[in-house]
């Protein structure tokens, strides 16, 4: 069976059209403690926890340079692994979790370091082959699709905070990268379809002399500008995409749907 979906113009919540949370972490207590590793889990969204540590040990700690209300660090201090001076890396897992064309990132981060040459941090988007936004030691940041050239996007300040903003449409191949608000990017994603998961990470073989520090992240998805349907738009679907749950009305139905691929929202169906 076939249905005609047609969504309704009050109340309606679509994965283009609202944002929905997965991730909500700033390292606060419970579930994370100060000295400690972070606390990685599953569960409901949004989640308060990290997916893994990938490498080193980062640590939450009451407070690093400006980010004063218990940040996790990340340095270069950890055991050497073989010839290479071990990063610190985490990451958050998106599979299995709501999807949609858009998705948002946002997170503090400061950056420490001597050096005047060299990556220092990198957040990485994983599509699985990755795309970029890189802090450098000479205060430069860049944009990296493919790792293929680095575009310049702006600066930070050494000990400073930063907001970081990156909003991504995978259906308009386009990514934004807004830094302390303004938008600082505005540039093609490299063709990718999907996003599997998100890191943060010190360089390997990076110097001693890197330390960095992230609080208060936030992962949607959902378009901030809208889009998606609206209102009043039909939509046909065959009903193996559909969870259904509601009261007929003659040949409609009043229901609430979850939507394959495309979010929820209260509808009319009718069959065709």
């Amino acid at each position: 069976m076939s249905l005609l979906i047609s969504l309704l113009g009050a109340g309606v919540i679509t994965a283009n059209a609202a944002s929905i949370l997965l991730y909500d972490i700033d390292f606060g207590t419970p579930p994370h403690s100060v000295g400690n590793l972070p606390t990685t889990g599953v569960g409901p969204i949004p989640r308060d926890t990290i997916s893994e540590i990938k490498f080193g040990n980062p640590l939450v700690v009451a407070s690093f340079s400006d980010l004063t209300d218990q940040p996790l660090r990340f340095d270069n201090t950890d055991p050497p692994v073989g010839a290479l001076t071990s990063s610190d890396q985490i990451q958050l897992n998106l599979n299995g979790l709501p999807s949609n064309n858009c998705y948002t990132l946002e997170s503090e981060v400061v950056i420490t370091s001597t050096l005047t040459s060299g990556r220092i941090f990198t957040i990485f988007f994983d599509t699985p082959t990755f795309r970029a936004v890189e802090f450098n030691a000479d205060g430069t940041i860049d944009a990296n699709v493919f790792s293929v050239i680095d575009v310049p996007i702006g600066n930070y300040v050494d000990g400073t905070k930063i907001n970081v903003k990156v909003i991504v449409n995978l259906a308009a191949d386009n990514w934004k990268i807004f830094l302390n608000n303004l938008l600082s990017h505005d540039g093609t994603f490299g063709g990718a379809t999907q996003i599997n998961t998100i890191r943060f990470s010190t360089p390997t073989g990076g110097s001693l002399d890197i330390q960095a520090g992230i609080d208060n992240v936030l992962v949607s998805v959902g378009c901030p500008d809208g889009g998606g349907a609206v209102g009043g738009e039909l939509i046909p679907l065959d009903t193996s995409a559909l969870l259904l749950a509601g009261a007929q009305m003659n040949a409609a139905w009043m229901i609430p749907v979850i939507v394959s691929g495309i979010g929820f929202a209260i509808v009319i169906a009718r069959k065709f």
